[in-house]
């Protein structure tokens, strides 16, 4: 004969009035998410209150209805061609040597803007390089 916790569970010591702020607080704005309203329900009334607890009491989106935010790969393809990415790393040589590589990619083609490679790279040689400089092409 063992114990159900789950029917002895009592929310935690969380108060029945925190559900209804929950699912006002996620009502009044929907692109809020759990952490963020378990931060503004500590800050503005003092309750403290996981977010795991938030999404529990979050009002379900039926099945069907689109999602009010955007999604990621959305943003990215509406917004690919004003994006660059850049990325700066370490190649080593078959000598050994170290070589720090500065790339610069265009999202919507991805098209190489920028590749410079230097053995010794400083702040001011990043801060002044061509690549913080407007790129090479147009947006249409």
């Amino acid at each position: 004969m063992g114990i159900n916790m789950r029917s002895c569970a009592v929310d935690r010591g969380q108060s029945q009035g925190e559900h209804p702020l929950i699912r006002a607080r996620a009502r009044d704005n929907p692109s809020r998410g759990e952490e963020r309203i378990a931060k503004k329900l500590l800050l503005k009334l003092g309750i403290q209150i996981s977010p795991r607890t938030v999404r529990k009491y979050m009002p379900k989106r039926p099945r069907g209805q689109p999602r009010g935010d955007q999604r990621w790969p959305t943003f990215v393809r509406n917004h690919a061609s004003a994006m660059l990415a850049c990325d700066f790393c370490v190649v080593v040589t078959a000598s050994f040597r170290l070589l720090y590589v500065l790339v610069i990619i265009e999202h919507q083609t991805r098209r190489i803007v920028l590749c410079n490679v230097t053995t010794h790279p400083t702040a001011a040689i990043a801060r002044s390089h061509p690549g913080r400089q407007s790129p090479p092409f147009s947006h249409p």
